[in-house]
């Protein structure tokens, strides 16, 4: 599905340098649209179908994007716009016309892999230029945690937030399995229940739901083998706390 959608994008005009706007929730359809965008040549801009309207409409407008990924329940989030807008959950019989073979390769270490906008909370929201070499040098090459193909990793964050990028990719350029998370901010036991159901055994968790899940359901990280904690300076007597429920689990510092 990924290549049909690469090479109805490379007929729309997607290569190097292309920006191409995803407005999706989580879904497979979402990693379908990322792996398309990729395999096109194309770098992906993450907009978040929750954003306000004015605010996805300086994106679109400031990123130049040419085209949209979106599906039927987040088309509504949407600004009006000039740029075409797929569809994939309503447009996919003809995306499906396209031919299934890998496209030819057009991507570069030091071409766009994505743009990601920062929140603005200073000003202005600005786009951050992210190339191919720096998700290999985040996700390759490392020692603070260990990634392989025995990693299932939960996709929890927002993917306008840039832990998406380790989450997702973390697994998939690893051969790992990524478990998409089916809603939006979990409650502890919802969250320990999807861990235990999949067998994640490796997690990134914003401290604050860190926090939530050790003084609510903390059994539920009780598989989990190697847990990033990030987003804010981490609670030390919630650290000790998990330390000395889970010896087994090591716990990393993700925050920057």
């Amino acid at each position: 599905r990924a290549n049909q959608l690469a090479h109805r994008l490379q007929k729309l005009g997607v290569g190097p340098e292309t920006l191409v706007g995803i407005c999706m929730e989580r879904s497979l359809d979402m990693i379908v649209g990322l792996l398309g965008i990729l395999k096109a040549g194309g770098a992906y801009v993450p907009l978040d179908p929750d954003y306000p309207k004015g605010r996805l409409e300086f994106m679109l407008e400031d990123a130049k994007v040419c085209i949209v990924l979106t599906d039927a329940s987040s088309r509504s989030s949407l600004p009006p716009t000039n740029v075409p807008v797929i569809c994939l959950d309503g447009h996919w019989e003809a995306v499906a016309k396209e031919s299934q073979v890998n496209p030819t390769g057009q991507s570069t270490a030091d071409g766009l892999a994505y743009v990601i906008y920062t929140s603005g909370s200073t000003g202005v929201p600005k786009g951050v230029k992210v190339r191919h070499r720096g998700v290999v040098r985040l996700l390759f090459g490392i020692d603070y945690v260990q990634l392989s193909s025995a990693q299932t990793i939960l996709h929890l964050a927002p993917i306008s937030f840039d832990a998406a990028t380790f989450e997702v990719w973390g697994a998939l350029l690893h051969g790992g399995k990524c478990v998409l998370f089916p809603g939006k901010v979990p409650g502890a036991n919802e969250l320990g229940a999807i861990l235990k159901k999949h067998r994640v055994n490796t997690l990134w968790l914003p401290a604050a739901l860190f926090n939530t899940v050790i003084n609510e359901a903390p059994q539920g990280l009780s598989g989990v083998r190697q847990l990033l904690i990030r987003g804010e300076a981490l609670s030390v007597p919630h650290v000790r706390k998990a330390l000395s429920l889970f010896p087994n689990t090591e716990i990393i510092n993700g925050y920057a």
